[in-house]
């Protein structure tokens, strides 16, 4: 089998730009209503890209209203590596564009296991992206990588238990565990 994502342009529509893809957003409300976006797309890790697209739903007269972005691919670098203004930037775009739910790949607890997963994501990274997402009031799907070579009960359960933590953080917080398989 090959990788769902690597392979989705083959599935689905790959974008063109903020330019098209706001003009999508609008042929779609005028031709359905009220709509809900699925996202996987790359692009919405780009700031560049948030921002031209935040000037499109403007220039084109896109309701914002009208349209809410479940945004599905986003790592716990997303916002942890940027400045603060940036940071801030960020979420605001999120908002602008009515993201309303970020999967985020947490992908493990264990600074060791991060790094064979995540090399230099930290638990601060995790720890930052969260508190800005719930601050903002977006869902996250937060998904975790489990078998990673390594991985002992001590270390599934310091993955338990901070997905017990971010439960308790926010109702807005679903847990997605993945289990790694490992093919020769």
């Amino acid at each position: 089998g090959r990788c769902t994502f690597c392979t989705r342009g083959e599935e689905a529509y790959i974008v063109y730009g903020a330019e098209l893809y706001a003009k999508n957003i609008k042929e779609y409300i005028e031709k359905y209503g009220k709509i809900i976006i699925s996202e996987i797309c790359d692009d919405f890790m780009n700031m560049g890209f948030l921002k031209t697209l935040d000037i499109e739903l403007t220039k084109q007269n896109v309701p914002r209203d009208k349209f809410n972005i479940d945004f599905c691919f986003g790592s716990a670098y997303l916002l942890s590596t940027k400045s603060e203004k940036q940071k801030q930037e960020y979420m605001r775009l999120l908002k602008s564009l009515n993201i309303r739910r970020v999967f985020v790949g947490y992908e493990h607890r264990t600074p060791e296991l991060l790094n064979i997963v995540k090399l230099g994501l930290t638990q601060e990274q995790q720890d930052i992206t969260t508190d800005l997402l719930i601050e903002a009031g977006i869902e996250i799907d937060a998904a975790f990588i489990l078998g990673v070579p390594g991985e002992t009960k001590e270390t599934l359960k310091e993955v338990y238990e901070f997905a017990k933590e971010l439960k308790r953080k926010s109702k807005n917080i679903n847990i997605r565990p993945h289990i790694l398989i490992l093919i020769p």
